[in-house]
């Protein structure tokens, strides 16, 4: 994960040669727990670099084209899983 603009933010990304643009991810670094937003799939190396940051506790899905990795990611760090109604399936 890379360090964005502010302390809190950092980011991952993964190409999309059908689409030609890249995906990207959002961990908030927050004290009341960790926030990950529309993740995608972690590398080993990231997934240390979250625990160490705290691991995650919420998993956030701003709509259903962004459910990507976050049922996997859940699995593995039990985090709660949130997204808009209007998306649920």
């Amino acid at each position: 994960m890379k360090l964005l603009h502010r302390q809190d933010l950092y980011s991952w990304s993964s190409f999309d040669e059908e689409r030609n643009v890249d995906f990207n991810s959002i961990a908030w670094i927050r004290p009341e727990g960790n926030v990950l937003i529309d993740p995608l799939p972690l590398s080993t190396h990231d997934y240390n670099h979250l625990n160490s940051l705290g691991g995650v506790r919420w998993i956030a899905i701003t709509n259903s084209d962004h459910v990507r990795a976050s049922k996997e990611i859940a699995q593995i760090t039990n985090a709660h899983i949130a997204g808009p109604a209007a998306d649920v399936t």
